[in-house]
């Protein structure tokens, strides 16, 4: 092959090169560790960049909850009637117990709403909250 045919394959691939669209670029959502690496002061990032600290906070909201005292027996048939009425409430899989749908809890015993009714600390997640 001679010289002048390599120049020109040369130049044939850088043409192509600055005519090719350019390879896209990974988008970094708001809740990807990229965009916690990127943005270390967002406070989006830090509560939901990843599903560990979200997991944390979760684990953090029902030992608090749950070590709270518990409230007047007034308090919590009050809180009970709320959410009764509530379009949020879902009965559970035995047919007997209250759940809410707007908390992240999963179904187990602790999460249910007779339970939760008790303590101080727990607060109704709806926006606006009932109590």
């Amino acid at each position: 092959m001679s010289s002048s045919a390599v120049v020109l394959r040369q130049r044939e691939r850088a043409a192509a090169e600055l005519t090719a669209p350019p390879s896209p670029q990974p988008v970094a959502r708001p809740d990807s560790r990229i965009y916690a690496a990127a943005h270390p002061t967002s406070t989006h990032c830090v509560e939901y960049n990843t599903g560990w600290l979200k997991l944390l906070k979760m684990g953090y909201s029902v030992v608090r909850v749950l070590s709270s005292p518990e409230v007047p027996e007034l308090t919590y048939w009050t809180r009970q009637a709320e959410c009764y009425a509530c379009d949020h409430s879902e009965i559970g899989r035995d047919g007997v117990t209250l759940f809410c749908r707007c908390c992240p809890c999963p179904q187990w015993t602790k999460a249910a709403l007779s339970v939760k009714n008790r303590h101080a600390a727990h607060v109704c997640p709806r926006e606006p909250a009932a109590f």
